[in-house]
């Protein structure tokens, strides 16, 4: 009797292992986020390297069929009457969006305002201020998978930038 346990318990452990591998890795969200200016500053507001950075709970993949993308919901006007609501950030109205896309054609994430580097758990956007849709705007970071946008759920989970010039009081 005691043969037969180890070899009744190894089918289960097998089928175990086999349906915890079926199930889908969990959906990388957003932890942290920063957007700054490079320094040096350039004298031309316009050419200034601008730096996005998300960090990640866990590592993106970008495979070949994934649509993860990640970015920054931007609230240009900083106006909540104008623009697309959100019931995470209801005092915003976004209306623009900074996106980090995955190219499964490349696997690597892109983005048509700059170059996107990843680096374990966090995507860097290397952009200039002329290619932002504002030089002072109010921005919540988001990971999104089809049609679904998750915004964090720490409050406030939006945050303001502008460039150096207009930051000063």
């Amino acid at each position: 009797m005691r043969r037969c346990i180890p070899l009744l318990l190894l089918p289960f452990a097998a089928i175990a292992t086999h349906a915890a591998a079926q199930l889908p890795p969990p959906r990388p969200l957003v932890v942290a986020a920063t957007i700054v200016e490079a320094m040096p500053l350039s004298q031309d507001i316009a050419k200034r390297r601008v730096l996005l950075r998300l960090r990640l709970s866990s590592s993106p993949s970008c495979t070949a069929g994934a649509s993860d993308e990640f970015g920054f919901l931007i609230d240009a006007d900083k106006q909540t009457e104008t623009g697309v609501r959100h019931p995470a950030a209801e005092t915003l109205g976004f209306d623009a969006r900074v996106t980090l896309r995955c190219d499964a054609a490349t696997r690597r994430y892109v983005s048509p305002l700059g170059s996107v580097t990843q680096k374990a758990d966090t995507l860097e956007l290397a952009t200039t201020a002329e290619r932002l849709p504002s030089l002072d705007f109010l921005w919540a970071p988001y990971a999104a998978v089809g049609n679904e946008v998750a915004l964090s759920a720490a409050r406030p989970n939006y945050s303001h930038w502008a460039v150096f010039e207009r930051s000063m009081p």
